[in-house]
């Protein structure tokens, strides 16, 4: 097997193992905050803080990563995500948990986008869609079996036990990673990663940046508060750990196909669909009253979803065989993370004033006036179909 197999292999099973962790943490932490007195806003922190953390360190990484190397790195980050395992574990209050999110954050920031960089490294020219699409289908099994493997585990055992469930499988994928995982051959080494004085005046990267930044604003609300929306129906919490483990699991079956798209189709054309179908999920949430209306909508959302991810990925590639895979990969991630950070504020202002169904309704509405603003400079810029 030559190395870029292997790397992608090799990443490929660890992604899906740490990513079953990760998932088992987005979808109690919510939950778990309100069991230690959380407020609205105090949530909102909690989910806003790993995302702002990972949005500060991403772009230093990434440039390190470019120039010293990407194993070493990541490793870094997979060993934090064991030890932070038991920080969920011995909070005992609200800003204990969101102390340990920090550092949560923090970790996640030399994991993620070191991990596309690798597997950007290895994907051929005019293959990024079908690369990146695929490799995306990792995080999404993780997401999908970590949700309704943490349900099971709270409602059997107890939530600190599923805590220390993502320690093992952080742990796990720790090894795996270091006994078999080669150093990237394609590494810049001559220092010229991107700045953030090129990102603006490159108006490809500023639209397809906008775009995520505002998808992730509304996205962030689902692992936030659609289970907090699904207790207030009284649905248990397996339906709800099943309603994001097939969400999150959609999207990952879709990513591969979507992603073959992409690398033929016009890429405005499906990140504005992909936005306006998310949108329309989102709004309908609210007038769920069962568990298969819930997860109807929260369907709906995951296509919409799905359409976009593997399009912005492959044209992060793109641009990063020029300014640093890393460097692009982590300026990606930065505005990926900024918006995880901004919703769930958002959201947890509107759900401490307007109250909770209207969490889903303003950020459908921010969304989809988000997307109406970016349009006319995604006329104006190149067709993205490369």
């Amino acid at each position: 097997m030559d190395n870029s197999k292997k790397i992608f292999y090799v990443l490929f099973i660890a992604s899906i193992v740490t990513n079953i962790g990760s998932g088992m943490i987005a979808s109690l932490l919510g939950m778990y905050s309100k069991t230690l007195g959380a407020t609205g806003l105090q949530l909102g922190i909690i989910y806003s803080g790993i995302s702002f953390s990972r949005a500060i360190l991403s772009p230093p990484i990434g440039k390190l990563s470019d120039e010293k190397g990407r194993k070493a790195f990541l490793i870094f980050g997979l060993l934090a995500y064991t030890l932070i395992s038991f920080g969920y574990i011995y909070a005992k209050t609200a800003w204990g948990l969101i102390i340990v999110g920090l550092l949560h954050g923090a970790a996640a920031a030399f994991v993620l986008p070191i991990a596309f960089a690798y597997i950007g490294d290895i994907t051929p020219i005019g293959k990024e869609g079908e690369y990146l699409g695929t490799f995306g289908i990792s995080l999404f099994i993780g997401w999908a079996i970590g949700p309704i493997l943490g349900g099971v585990i709270a409602d059997v055992l107890g939530y600190k036990e599923a805590f220390l469930g993502m320690g093992i499988l952080s742990f796990a994928s720790l090894v795996i990673t270091f006994f078999m995982l080669p150093e990237s051959e394609n590494i810049k080494k001559d220092g010229n990663s991107i700045s953030y004085k090129s990102i603006l005046k490159d108006r490809l990267l500023v639209v397809v940046l906008s775009v995520r930044f505002l998808h992730l604003i509304t996205i962030s609300s689902i692992v936030t508060f659609v289970p907090i929306f699904a207790l207030s129906i009284n649905l248990s919490l397996s339906q709800i750990g099943t309603i994001l483990m097939l969400n999150i699991l959609v999207m990952g079956l879709l990513q591969q196909p979507f992603g073959k798209l992409a690398d033929r189709a016009n890429r405005i054309n499906m990140l504005i669909i992909g936005g306006i179908i998310a949108s329309a999920g989102l709004m309908g949430i609210p007038f769920s009253t069962n568990f298969l209306q819930l997860l109807f909508w929260n369907m709906v959302m995951a296509i919409g979803s799905a359409l976009s991810f593997p399009t912005t990925n492959a044209i992060m590639t793109v641009k990063g065989r020029t300014t640093g895979m890393a460097s692009v990969m982590a300026v990606f991630n930065f505005a990926m993370s900024a918006g995880m950070a901004l919703g769930p504020l958002i959201a947890g202002v509107i759900y401490d004033e307007m109250g909770l169904s209207w969490v889903f309704v303003v950020l459908s509405v921010i969304s989809t006036l988000g997307l109406l603003l970016v349009y006319p400079f995604m006329r104006k810029t190149p067709d993205l179909s490369f």
